[in-house]
C-alpha cells in the first residue's frame, strides 16, 4: 500500500508540473490575444472598404467609402449581427456550455495510466512546444 501511496504523489506531482506547462502557454497566448485581434479588425476593415469601393459606387451610385468609415461600418455589423463567432467549438462566453474544467480530468485520467517513459516523452514535447 505505501508504494501505491508513493505511486500516487508522484502522478500527483507530475500532473501539477504538465499544468504549470500548460499555463505557461496559456499567459502567453492571452499576452498575444489582443494584439491578434485588433490585427484582425484592421485587416476585416481593410477587406470592407476594398470590396465596398469596388461595387457599391458602381452598381448603385453609391458613396466611396475611408477606412475610418469601414471601420466603423464593420463595428456596426458585428454589433447588429452579434458575436457569434467567439468562443470555438463549445461557445464560448457568449452562450457556453460550460466544459471548463471537463479536458483537465479527461488527461489526468490518460496520464495515470501512461508508463514514466511515456509521460517522459510527453513533458519534452510539451516544453519543446512552450517553448517557441
Amino acid at each position: 500500500m505505501n508504494s501505491n501511496e508513493n505511486n500516487d504523489e508522484k502522478i500527483d506531482k507530475e500532473n501539477q508540473e504538465v499544468d504549470s506547462m500548460i499555463e505557461r502557454g496559456f499567459r502567453r497566448k492571452r499576452f498575444a490575444m489582443p494584439f491578434i485581434i485588433a490585427a484582425v479588425i484592421l485587416v476585416k476593415s481593410a477587406v470592407v472598404m476594398f470590396i465596398w469601393n469596388a461595387m457599391i459606387p458602381d452598381l448603385f451610385h453609391g458613396p466611396v467609402l475611408t477606412y475610418v468609415q469601414a471601420l466603423g461600418l464593420s463595428v456596426l455589423a458585428k454589433l447588429l449581427v452579434g458575436f457569434h463567432g467567439f468562443g470555438g467549438r463549445h461557445g464560448g462566453r457568449f452562450g457556453g456550455h460550460g466544459h471548463h474544467g471537463h479536458w483537465r480530468h479527461r488527461m489526468r485520467g490518460y496520464w495515470s495510466t501512461l508508463s514514466e517513459e511515456e509521460r517522459a516523452k510527453i513533458r519534452e514535447k510539451i516544453k519543446g512546444h512552450c517553448a517557441r
